[in-house]
C-alpha cells in the first residue's frame, strides 16, 4: 500500500499523565474522542472514507496525541477504543498510547491520531495486554476522502489504518512502533473496578453512562440510517430473563419490588418531531426496523447502586443537572413506553437524565379495570422512587411528565407526599400532565396540597380527546384531559388548550405526536411562562384565563 506523505517533523508523543486519573478525567477524554470523530466526518471530501469506516471492526481514537516542535520519547498518551459486536459497538476501553514515532506537520500545535483496526490479526493484537503498531499488528497510513482508491489493499492487507489532524488538517499518517497497553486506573475510575479488556471489547460488559457522548459519536458516524438514544428506567413490572436479553412483562413484580437500567432506542435518520415510527402490517412490516423505525435496540438490568452511579454520571454532564421521569398512560408496554421517552428525550433535545417509570399496565384495551388497580398499587414504589432520585441522583433540577392513566398515579403519588409533610421543592420544577385520565372533581380537592409539592403545573387538554370521552363515559365523571364541553382551568396551574393540533385517531397521545405540542414542552421544562411561548395564544373564560395553542 502506498504510504502517504510524512511531514518534515517527526514527533513522538505529548506527556500527559492518565495513570490515575479520576472519573472526571475519563470522561473529558470520552468527549474529547468523540468531538473528533464528529468533526473529522463532518467533512467527507476530507475525512476517513465511508467504506473504510464502515470496515472496521475497531476504532481507536486518542485526543491532542503531541504538541508540534518538540520530542518527548517513550511518554505515553491516553486514548479509547469500541469494537463491533453483534448487539452493537462495544463498552469502550480506555489505551495508553506511546513510544513511538509519528509524522505529523510541521509546527502543529496539537494532533488527535485516529487509528481502525481492519482485520483479525489487528484485533487479537489489540486484545493483548501490550502490543507495537508495525511489529505485532502491521499498519500504514489510510486513506482519506469520499471513496477509498479502488487499487489499495486496505482491508485484505493491513491489521491498522492510522490517521492525524494537526491544525484541522486531517490525513494519514505512518506510524512506526507505537506501542499500545491497557490503562487500568482509567477503567477502574470509569467502571468502578476492574473490567477485562476482552470482555469490554466483545460486548460482555454494560457500557456506563459516562461512555454515551463518544459511543453516540461512533454510532453517528458509522451507522448513516440512525442514531442511538439511552433511557434509564425502573419498573415494578415483573421480569423476564429470556434468551435474547431482559424483558418486562404485563405482571406484577412480587412483593412490588422496583427494578432498575438502562435501555437503548434507535431513531431513524428521516426520523420526523413528534412520531414514533413502529412496523405496520398494512406495510407488510412485522418487527420493528432501526433503519426505518423508533426501535428498543437493548435492555440492560443494574442494580440500584449502578442505576444511581450512571444516572449521577449523566447529570454531572449536563450543565442544567437535569432529570426528565416519564410516567406512561393505560394500555402501554414496557417496550412501547420505552420507545416513546427515547422518541421525546431525542425531539426535546434533551441532555440531562431521562428515566421511565413503567408501572405494569396489562397492555390491552380490555385491561383499564386492571389498569385502574395496578396503578393504586404502584402508589408507594413510585413515592420511594421519587424521594430516591431528589435524594440521592445529584439532580438540581427534576421535571415529570406524565400521560392519561399515568398522571393518576403521579398526583396520587405526590397527594401522598403533601399528607406526610414532604415536598420535592425546589427541584421538583415542572410538573406535566399531558392528557390526564383523572377525575376533575377529585383533582380540585387537591390543588392546595399539590401546589406544595412541587414549582410549577402545566394541563395539556382537548375536546377531541376520544379515550378520555370514553372514560368520562364509564366513569360518569368528567376527566381533567377532556375540554369537552368547556376548557377546565385550573388556578393556580396552566391549562393549555390543544383542540386544534392534528392527532391520530384517538387524539390521546397528542403530547409527543404533534410538533406543536412538543415544541411547548420544549418550552415549559425550560422555565418560559406561557406568555413567552409563541405557539400558544391567551384567552379567557368566565374572568379567568386559559392557553390554546394556534391552529
Amino acid at each position: 500500500m502506498k504510504k502517504y506523505p510524512i511531514a518534515l517533523l517527526t514527533l513522538s508523543l505529548a506527556t500527559f499523565a492518565f495513570a490515575g486519573s479520576g472519573r472526571e478525567d475519563t470522561t473529558a477524554r470520552l468527549q474529547s474522542a468523540g468531538s473528533v470523530l464528529t468533526e473529522i466526518m463532518a467533512a467527507p471530501d476530507k475525512g476517513i472514507p465511508k467504506e473504510v469506516l464502515n470496515g472496521a471492526k475497531c476504532i481507536a481514537v486518542v485526543p491532542a496525541v503531541a504538541k508540534g516542535g518538540f520530542v518527548f520519547g517513550g511518554e505515553h498518551r491516553g486514548g479509547v477504543v469500541t469494537c463491533r459486536t453483534a448487539q452493537g459497538w462495544s463498552a469502550p476501553v480506555f489505551i495508553s498510547i506511546g513510544g513511538g514515532n509519528f509524522g505529523f506537520q510541521s509546527g502543529a500545535q496539537s494532533a488527535d491520531l485516529v487509528i481502525l483496526f481492519m482485520n483479525d490479526n489487528g484485533v487479537q493484537a489489540l486484545l493483548s495486554d501490550k502490543f507495537e503498531l508495525g511489529a505485532d499488528a502491521s499498519a500504514a497510513a489510510g486513506p482519506v476522502g469520499r471513496h477509498a482508491s479502488a487499487g489499495t489493499d486496505w482491508k485484505l492487507n493491513t491489521g491498522a489504518l492510522t490517521y492525524s489532524r494537526t491544525k484541522g488538517v486531517f490525513s494519514g499518517v505512518a506510524v512506526d512502533g507505537g506501542k499500545i497497553q491497557e490503562d487500568n486506573d482509567s477503567m477502574v475510575a470509569t467502571y468502578g473496578k476492574n473490567v477485562s479488556f476482552r470482555k469490554a471489547l466483545s460486548g460482555e460488559v454494560h457500557a456506563p453512562a459516562s461512555t454515551d457522548s463518544f459511543l453516540a459519536a461512533v454510532n453517528a458516524v458509522t451507522n448513516p440510517v440512525f442514531q442511538v438514544v439511552r433511557i434509564f428506567y425502573a419498573t415494578d413490572r415483573q421480569q423476564q430473563n429470556l434468551s435474547s436479553g431482559v424483558a418486562y412483562s404485563s405482571e406484577r413484580a412480587a412483593n412490588g419490588s422496583v427494578r432498575f437500567g438502562t435501555a437503548l432506542i434507535s431513531i431513524p435518520r428521516d426520523h420526523r418531531m413528534g412520531e414514533l415510527e413502529g412496523a405496520s402490517l398494512f406495510r407488510l412490516e412485522f418487527r420493528n426496523n432501526p433503519e426505518k423505525h423508533v426501535t428498543l435496540l437493548r435492555v440492560t438490568a443494574q442494580s440500584q447502586d449502578n442505576f444511581l452511579q450512571e444516572i449521577r454520571d449523566r447529570v454531572a454532564t449536563d450543565p442544567s443537572k437535569e432529570v426528565l421521569i416519564f410516567v406512561h398512560g393505560y394500555n402501554v408496554t414496557f417496550e412501547d413506553a420505552a420507545r416513546r421517552l427515547g422518541q421525546m428525550t431525542y425531539d426535546l433535545g434533551f441532555s440531562g437524565a431521562p428515566i421511565l417509570y413503567s408501572w405494569p399496565s396489562k397492555a390491552s384495551y380490555f385491561g383499564y379495570a386492571a389498569d385502574e388497580a395496578t396503578v393504586e398499587w404502584s402508589i408507594p414504589h413510585f413515592k420511594s422512587f421519587l424521594e430516591y432520585v431528589a435524594q440521592r441522583s445529584g439532580a438540581s433540577v427534576i421535571h415529570i411528565v406524565a400521560h392519561s392513566m399515568g398522571s393518576r398515579l403521579l398526583i396520587d403519588t405526590l397527594n401522598v407526599l403533601a399528607a406526610e409533610q414532604k415536598t420535592l421543592k425546589p427541584k421538583l420544577q415542572q410538573v406535566i400532565l399531558a392528557a390526564p385520565d383523572i377525575d376533575s372533581g377529585v383533582f380540585m380537592q387537591m390543588v392546595t396540597a399539590l401546589s406544595r409539592t412541587g414549582s410549577h403545573f402545566t394541563i395539556y387538554e382537548s375536546s377531541t380527546d376520544h379515550a378520555l370521552q370514553a372514560s368520562h363515559m364509564l366513569h360518569d365523571f368528567a376527566r381533567l384531559g377532556d375540554s369537552r364541553p368547556t376548557v377546565q382551568i385550573v388556578e393556580p396551574f396552566d391549562t393549555i388548550d390543544a383542540t386544534n393540533v392534528d392527532t391520530e385517531m384517538l387524539g390521546h397521545s397528542y403530547f409527543a405526536d404533534n410538533k406543536s405540542i412538543l415544541g411547548d414542552v420544549f418550552y415549559v421544562i425550560r422555565g418560559r411562562p406561557p406568555q413567552e411561548r409563541f405557539g400558544i395564544e391567551r384567552k379567557t373564560l368566565g374572568g379567568e384565563a386559559y392557553w390554546k395553542v394556534k391552529p
